[in-house]
């Protein structure tokens, strides 16, 4: 499970830019954390002028917040950052500075998907075989 909750100004992403930029935060986190895609959700939250502050002002910053499971190396979690930051800018085309990062360690036994927790990192192909199992074809 990662979930990167992308929030917005009002209209700074066009709805048409939004599945390349899914697909490709999917992909940085597949490849830098060896988690399954089917883990990996992007969300869009749009905030209306006037609804987003910082210093007290209004901002037109974007904010990403990652939920990614616990126990993921600093090497990792910094190549997050630069990787997901340097894919934003070049696809927004906004400025370096308007956008924010954070990634939050959540552990896996506080995460449910499909109705079951989920595994620790380095588990998924094994928690996804066993999920299918009885479904049939």
């Amino acid at each position: 499970m990662a979930i990167y909750q992308c929030v917005v100004p009002q209209g700074a992403i066009a709805v048409e830019l939004r599945p390349r930029i899914a697909a490709e935060l999917t992909r940085i986190h597949c490849e830098a954390t060896s988690a399954a895609p089917e883990f990996v959700q992007v969300v869009f939250v749009d905030v209306p002028p006037g609804a987003a502050f910082a210093a007290g002002r209004p901002s037109t910053m974007s904010n990403i917040a990652g939920y990614i499971r616990a126990g993921r190396s600093p090497e990792v979690r910094t190549q997050l950052f630069h990787r997901i930051h340097a894919a934003w800018t070049e696809l927004t085309r906004l400025p370096a500075e308007t956008v924010k990062i954070t990634l939050f360690d959540v552990p896996s036994g506080w995460i449910m998907q499909d109705g079951r927790p989920m595994p620790e990192p380095g588990r998924d192909a094994e928690w996804l075989a066993a999920g299918t199992a009885g479904r049939g074809p």
